[in-house]
């Protein structure tokens, strides 16, 4: 892109992703997309129970979570990260992954 709405290249090679996502073919998809963005250090979980306990050896600069999950959704999975007294890191940036598009849902995501 040229002219005065040039994006600057961003490295982001070194920012280790942790991927939660029940979906096999979505968590595919966002690994792909990662590592056309340079991601070279990612790990997925496929529920948020699974993914608390990844931070335990895995030390993530992001993560990426699915909203419906079983047994521990995206939701509880934020709050857990937030809040649990054994949480590895209550302050590491999560942003939701979700299909819905309703003002209630995006709201909820927001307040946790």
């Amino acid at each position: 892109m040229t002219g005065p709405f040039r994006l600057a290249k961003l490295d982001i090679s070194n920012v280790k992703f942790l991927i939660v996502e029940d979906n096999p073919f979505m968590r595919i998809i966002l690994k792909q997309l990662l590592r056309a963005l340079g991601v070279l250090e990612m790990a997925e979980a496929a529920d948020g129970a699974l993914a608390f306990s990844a931070m335990k050896t895995f030390e993530p600069d992001i993560i990426l979570v699915d909203w419906e999950m079983q047994p521990l959704d995206g939701i509880d999975f934020v709050k857990l990260v937030r809040t649990g007294d054994d949480s590895p890191n209550q302050y590491v940036p999560i942003i939701m992954v979700t299909g819905h598009s309703e003002q209630s849902h995006n709201g909820t995501g927001r307040r946790h």
